[in-house]
């Protein structure tokens, strides 16, 4: 069950942040904060709204409902 608490009481969506973080400036991103591939004008910057890391393309085809 979505929400539930774990066994040391804590919800597990409790370390996803409620509120958008910062997003890392470009100029602080030169590679995916995933894959580690480095960005170009082919492989292209994608900020997530909801942590803030740079990923790309590929990697941020992984959604999440805010």
């Amino acid at each position: 069950m979505s929400g539930s608490p774990t066994s040391d009481g804590e919800s597990p969506t409790a370390a996803i942040p409620r509120s958008p973080q910062p997003w890392v400036p470009d100029a602080q991103a030169p590679a995916c904060h995933h894959c580690h591939k480095r960005f170009s004008w082919t492989v292209r910057r994608h900020h997530c709204r909801l942590c803030g890391n740079v990923v790309c393309g590929s990697c941020s085809r992984h959604r999440v409902d805010l």
